[in-house]
């Protein structure tokens, strides 16, 4: 069995400035008090710049992939692997609606209870298109299938470090929530990335994402 390749110091830069910026978005979009300005009604502008307008200007300028290596098309999987999706889909949605017995979990969300559900469930769900569909690009797209990309000469590694540092970013970034959240990505996290290199596109990860905060809102919320 041969030895594993050793990364070169071009493809070293380029991981590390994939990361880099990536952290340093995420870090900036933590501080609430940077975003308000950017907020339109419960739209949030400055998710939509940092996480996509940035990594567009790095792939533009210094990273060698570009949009069209980061997943955006139609998932390919065989129909066995779509029955599997769905029956972990419907695992992930009892889980959530689980968290209604969890007060202390209630407690932490019972902002999203204000004024008449219908129109928190608009607020919620305007502001989540504005912030979840810029996450999966920023974490499954330029994150996941960016190193993805890059690591193609190194089979070793290819998979499992872009998967792992995903895994990394979504959990650190969810531990300010309460624990049941960063716990879940935990073993969520690994699970969507893989289906979605796996498929070839970050939609199905997407729509599973958009689809776990559809019920978690509605289980706050009524």
């Amino acid at each position: 069995m041969g030895k594993a390749r050793k990364p070169s110091k071009d493809l070293s830069d380029s991981i590390f400035l994939v990361v880099f910026a990536t952290l340093l978005i995420q870090f900036f979009l933590a501080y609430p008090s940077f975003t308000r300005p950017f907020y339109q009604g419960n739209f949030s502008w400055l998710h939509v710049i940092l996480r996509v307008g940035a990594p567009t200007l790095l792939m533009a300028f210094f990273l060698p992939f570009g949009w069209r290596n980061l997943g955006l098309q139609w998932p390919s999987l065989p129909k066995k692997a779509w029955i599997i999706i769905l029956g972990l889909l419907a695992l992930t949605t009892l889980a959530v609606m689980s968290t209604k017995f969890l007060p202390d979990y209630v407690g932490y969300y019972q902002h999203m209870q204000r004024g008449h559900p219908w129109d928190a469930f608009q607020r919620f769900g305007v502001f989540t298109l504005s912030t979840l569909i810029p996450w999966e690009i920023l974490h499954r797209g330029f994150l996941l299938f960016g190193l993805f990309y890059l690591l193609k000469d190194h089979k070793d590694l290819q998979w499992v470090l872009p998967i792992c540092i995903v895994a990394v970013f979504e959990v650190a970034f969810h531990f300010t929530k309460p624990y049941p959240e960063a716990l879940g990505l935990l073993i969520a996290s690994p699970i969507f990335s893989y289906i979605g290199l796996k498929s070839g596109s970050l939609l199905v990860p997407l729509l599973i994402h958009l689809w776990i905060e559809v019920v978690f809102a509605a289980t706050m919320i009524f």
